[in-house]
């Protein structure tokens, strides 16, 4: 997640922000395809949508804050 260290630094965030939010969301895609294809367990699954989920929430915050 270079692109959240670097936003951190930056003048201008919001376009960093969103490029890390579909960085998230690719993730997301992976994710859900490694589940359907049987790489990862049910639970495994249910963990890492969680934490990305927090993570979606968390950034999301960050972009509302930015304006």
């Amino acid at each position: 997640m270079g692109l959240l260290v670097e936003a951190s630094y930056s003048r201008t965030k919001l376009d960093l922000l969103r490029r890390a939010n579909v960085k998230i969301e690719q993730l997301r895609w992976l994710i859900r395809l490694a589940k359907d294809r049987a790489v990862l367990t049910p639970r495994q699954y249910e963990y890492s949508a969680e934490q990305l989920t927090e993570c979606g929430r968390m950034l999301g915050g960050w972009m509302k804050q930015q304006g």
